[in-house]
């Protein structure tokens, strides 16, 4: 079938997504919010009101987008018809065959220029009410951004220190002019990060600089000097006033010393601001001005040319660019001996712990989460009955202090400890757990995990289907310290399946306070090893350490920063430049030299790459179609070409544990695979791919998923004549539309949530919330719920194995590709009580600097 031609499309769209990516919308408190916080004087508000523009425009985008998604579905439905007609046209008695397919094609190109200048006209329509809200939000726009790149003050009172913590930079608050009247921080607490870079250095030169740096900073042999002066920065209020003078104390040099003798020396390229006040009449002070321009050093005369060199970087002392490299001994001493000097060592004060913890939260709400950087989160935050140890990933006593089950199995009865509160004093009880049980079961409450819950509770399934009520759903509450749950069998792992946040316990009194607001900074009541201090919207949650946690004195941290970005590439180099301390992945192209290091950390992990298939979407509901396009797939080359990490090829969802062997593939060699793929395609209607209808691949926006695609994009059109197209959405759309069923095919990768076959099969019964493919089959559920009335042994893990069997050789519901490894960049040398395990969990509770 042709399909109008899309050039015209494209330019539409372009022209369309540079309008209403500029459309704003919203109530009269937002415009008002947005007007005043674009041009405040606090960074926050400032952010808040760029975070609210955002947000509308991502709203505006999706509604104007599914009004032209209609008037493009419309208009190529009405172009298939048309063309449909004119293809089964007869010829005139006088045409000659030739003759027809000339008229042909010439009636196909009148129809398509004909149907794109209603298109185009349709778009062009659409746009036009947004024009007015359009100019006034590019205005409102160009003031908000102009504003975040000015420099902002913090004021500091008169004889207190700024804590090292607030100094941290960030892309986002910074560039930033410190103006205090006392030191800015200790220069104890001074963070130093090496660049050995240089130029003219050849590759072994590099490679000895940073072995002897790293030995002679393992042996604690190493010193540094700081190199600063002080230099005017000229503040003109406005034309026709006299200039008011502030002084900056700016650090440009940096070396390192080993007894006494120069190892490492850099110029910065960019300045660092160390202190800033202001003269006045009690401060009968001369500013020393440096402008020596042998040394290299650069004085800055206004506070323009300070502001375009400052840099956003997480410590205070950065070695940039490498072209100040000095070369010459004598040249280094000289120039030391111009500037105090001081001697830095590890601050002994706070302890902060860094990571990088991939895609923004969807959300901090333990009853709406569903991925692991909300899990990493959640761990920091809050503690159910049981927590997670460090080492095995499996149960251990949390807010229970012990539990006791029955002769069957069945019902457990937990005790909870009188020492466990909320962050606020508040003690925590019995009926909080069922409160929030039941909360997160209520149909209401529209939790995207309600469905795990239900396969252990009883009655739980029925409560959140609406069919009963509360009180049908087997727990309660004995007393205040005495919790109990009956389960809908004898399940081996419920007590380690009660590490996930599904069974999370929240606090009732501040979520009906607060209502949707509880999890904001300034409302934030948990129960967890840290507490919400503060959080920006697409950059960064800080957790501080709780004084009211019942294990508080074994917490060894003072706090944790979780960063987000989708970016693994500069997740990876925030690592390397010592901006975090924990990085969860790192990107392909960088695997192999990943590798060489030694605090690089890889191990097999409980988890599948998978891709979800629209069962209820064609030509996606033909489970020959869905196991043509799994067998076109060389997992073999996958792995060693593109994710390159030790993952393993997987045709099974499950992977391979204790007592249950993986799926195996249908054939030993790809050659018989793709034969068998040819076959099934054809057999389903499109052979060699002809009329196989263009389809889209949807995947959360990040390098390696991206990779991935490409290579199916690839297999499918080479093995089996097919095309389909990539589609990356954020992380909160994509899981939006994933759970919703909005794509076609889409990519998915599973954690289990317990060391059982179960964690990996259960979601995939008909109507389970993370089933968003709408895989069903009625045998397949019957089995599922069989294996959860099972005891424990080879029997159960029997059935479960024939359920797997039938989900992906019988129906191919989902297209496993590989089992996990997983892959972390941390340096145990440094850091503790973190522990290569199965689930990939690292709680940071137990972690501790050396």
């Amino acid at each position: 079938m042709r399909s109008i031609k899309r050039t015209p499309f494209l330019l539409v769209f372009v022209l369309s997504i540079i309008l209403i990516s500029q459309v704003f919308a919203s109530g009269t408190n937002e415009e008002a919010y947005i007007k005043i916080g674009s041009s405040s004087d606090d960074m926050q508000a400032v952010m808040k009101a760029h975070s609210l523009i955002i947000k509308n425009i991502n709203q505006n985008l999706e509604s104007y987008f599914k009004e032209a998604d209609k008037y493009y579905n419309y208009y190529t439905e009405q172009f298939t018809q048309e063309s449909q007609r004119i293809s089964t046209m007869n010829p005139e008695l006088w045409e000659t065959d030739a003759q027809l397919e000339e008229r042909k094609v010439e009636e196909l190109e009148q129809l398509s220029d004909k149907i794109n200048k209603e298109y185009q006209q349709k778009i062009y329509d659409l746009a036009d009410p947004y024009q007015n809200e359009f100019e006034v939000l590019y205005e409102q726009l160009e003031i908000n951004e102009e504003n975040l790149g000015k420099p902002k003050y913090i004021d500091i009172p008169p004889g207190e220190d700024i804590e090292y913590d607030t100094y941290l930079r960030n892309e986002r608050l910074w560039p930033i002019k410190l103006s205090i009247s006392n030191k800015l921080i200790p220069k104890t607490s001074i963070t130093i990060v090496v660049d050995f870079l240089a130029p003219n250095h050849t590759e072994d030169a590099v490679r000895s600089a940073i072995i002897e740096f790293d030995e002679s900073r393992r042996k604690e042999a190493l010193s540094a000097r700081v190199g600063w002066h002080i230099v005017p920065d000229h503040t003109y209020p406005d034309y026709l006033t006299t200039i008011v003078k502030r002084y900056l104390i700016v650090v440009d040099s940096i070396h390192m010393l080993k007894d006494e003798k120069i190892l490492y020396a850099r110029i910065l390229d960019t300045p660092i601001i160390l202190h800033s006040f202001m003269v006045d009449e009690d401060l009968n002070f001369e500013p020393i001005k440096i402008d020596d321009s042998s040394s290299g050093i650069t004085s800055y005369t206004t506070r323009e040319n300070i502001k375009h060199d400052l840099r956003s970087r997480n410590a205070p002392v950065l070695l940039t660019d490498s072209s100040g490299y000095i070369s010459h001994i004598d040249e280094e001493n000289r120039m030391i001996g111009n500037f105090p000097t001081a001697l830095l060592t590890p601050s002994a004060g706070n302890v902060v712990f860094r990571i990088s913890n991939g895609a923004e939260p969807e959300s901090l709400d333990p009853a709406l989460i569903q991925g692991v950087p909300e899990h990493r989160i959640f761990e920091a935050l809050f503690e159910g009955l049981v927590a997670i140890d460090p080492a095995t990933a499996l149960a251990v006593p949390g807010v229970a202090e012990s539990w006791e089950v029955n002769e069957d199995g069945t019902q457990y009865t937990f005790t909870l400890r009188e020492d466990a509160v909320w962050s606020d004093g508040v003690a925590i009880t019995a009926d909080d757990v069922v409160y929030s049980w039941l909360r997160l079961l209520d149909p209401a409450t529209a939790g995207p995990y309600a469905w795990f819950p239900c396969m252990f509770l009883q009655g739980a399934t029925e409560f959140n289907a609406g069919e009963a009520g509360p009180e049908a759903v087997g727990i309660r509450a004995l007393d205040e310290r005495t919790f109990q749950m009956d389960l809908i069998g004898p399940l081996p792992y419920a007590i380690d399946a009660l590490t996930h946040y599904s069974f999370s316990i929240v606090p009732k009194h501040a979520i009906e306070e607060f209502g949707d607001k509880w999890t904001s900074p300034e409302n934030f009541v948990g129960n967890g090893p840290f507490v919400l201090t503060e959080r920006i919207p697409q950059t960064s949650l800080t957790a501080t350490k709780s004084d009211t946690y019942w294990d508080k004195e074994n917490v060894a941290l003072d706090k944790v920063i979780f960063y987000s970005s989708d970016s693994d590439t500069t997740n990876y180099n925030m690592y390397l430049n010592g901006e975090i301390d924990w990085a969860t992945n790192v990107p392909n192209d960088q695997l192999s030299a990943a590798q060489m290091r030694s605090d690089f950390q890889s191990s097999p992990q409980l988890s599948t790459y998978y891709y979800v298939f629209q069962n209820e979407v064609a030509p996606f509901d033909n489970p020959d179609v869905r196991r043509a396009l799994s067998l076109a797939i060389d997992r073999e080359a996958l792995v060693e070409g593109v994710t390159r990490a030790g993952q393993i090829p997987a045709w099974g969802i499950v992977p391979p544990m204790a007592g249950y062997d993986a799926l195996e593939f249908p054939h030993d060699n790809m050659d018989d695979m793709i034969a068998e793929a040819q076959d099934l395609l054809a057999r389903a209607g499109y052979p060699n791919g002809a009329g196989f209808p263009t389809s889209t691949i949807l995947y959360n926006t990040n390098e390696g998923h991206r990779q991935i695609a490409e290579f199916l994009q690839q297999e499918w059109k080479d093995n089996l004549g097919i095309n389909v197209v990539l589609e990356n959405q954020e992380w909160q759309t994509y899981l939006a539309n994933r759970n919703e069923g909005n794509f076609e095919i889409a990519r998915a990768g599973w954690v289990g949530d317990y060391q059982d076959p179960n964690t990996f099969l259960d979601m995939f019964i008909t109507g389970a919330g993370m089933n968003g493919g709408r895989y069903e089959n009625e045998i397949y559920d019957l089995l599922i719920n069989e294996a959860a009335r099972m005891p424990a042994g080879e029997d159960r893990f029997g059935v479960l194995k024939t359920a797997e069997d039938i989900m992906i050789n019988k129906d191919m519901g989902i297209m496993p590709f590989y089992y996990y490894v997983a892959i972390n960049m941390i340096d145990t040398d440094k850091w503790g009580g973190w522990h290569p395990n199965t689930m990939d969990y690292h709680p940071v509770k137990d972690i501790y600097l050396k």
